[in-house]
């Protein structure tokens, strides 16, 4: 037990506070290049046109596969995922794994809710699929899709031996993080721009976590 308490609490060390700050810094231009895009007229209307497309292909059948891919990223089955995720990984003693996936999640959900306050971004209107309330920037969706399953993938591809398997592990992550943002714009609740800033946001956080990790030859 002395060892993983070592482990943990060196993990919070002056690097990782360092990386924090770095993050918070990253997340602010996240922010602003994704306000600059919707003010700047030709940006604006690239994340008009990109928009109404996705509003151009809805269909019955689509918009259930949608409404399914963007229940991967609510909160009621993100907490359940996490819980049983930590609980498997606790049983295994794979404490670091727990420690990074909480980080992971915990970090990107609470600095989006403080950085809608500050952007304060309206959602698209007129075209909604799902009620959805507050700002739209940054999609908590897309972000908590990057640092979950983003992480469940790193988790896995370390574990996996088989090169075939690390790589299509690696490609059912990418697509599954891509899918949630897609459905997000196609629902009419986010903005294009709001899902790319958001993966700028959330994958600046996961890279910096497996790379604390990887630094410190801390995996179990």
């Amino acid at each position: 037990m002395k060892e993983i308490y070592s482990k943990i609490i060196d993990f919070f060390d002056k690097k990782f506070f360092v990386a924090t700050f770095v993050y918070l810094v990253i997340a602010i231009f996240a922010g602003w290049l994704a306000s600059e895009f919707r003010e700047n007229d030709i940006f604006a209307q690239v994340d008009w046109l990109s928009a109404q497309y996705f509003l151009s292909i809805r269909s019955d059948v689509l918009t259930v596969i949608m409404e399914s891919i963007t229940f991967l990223g609510d909160a009621k089955f993100v907490i359940v995922a996490i819980v049983i995720v930590l609980f498997l990984l606790t049983l295994r003693k794979k404490h670091i794994y727990s420690i990074a996936l909480a980080l992971a999640t915990a970090g990107v959900f609470i600095t989006s809710l403080l950085f809608k306050d500050i952007f304060s971004r309206p959602r698209p209107q007129g075209h909604q699929l799902v009620v959805e309330s507050g700002f739209s920037f940054p999609s908590v969706h897309a972000i908590i899709a990057v640092a979950l399953y983003g992480m469940l993938a790193y988790f896995l591809v370390k574990y996996f031996k088989n090169k075939y398997a690390k790589i299509i592990t690696g490609i059912a992550g990418f697509v599954i993080i891509l899918a949630i943002g897609v459905s997000r714009v196609y629902l009419g609740v986010h903005w294009p721009s709001d899902v790319i800033g958001s993966y700028i946001f959330g994958g600046f956080w996961l890279a910096i976590l497996i790379y604390l990790l990887e630094k410190r030859d801390m995996i179990e």
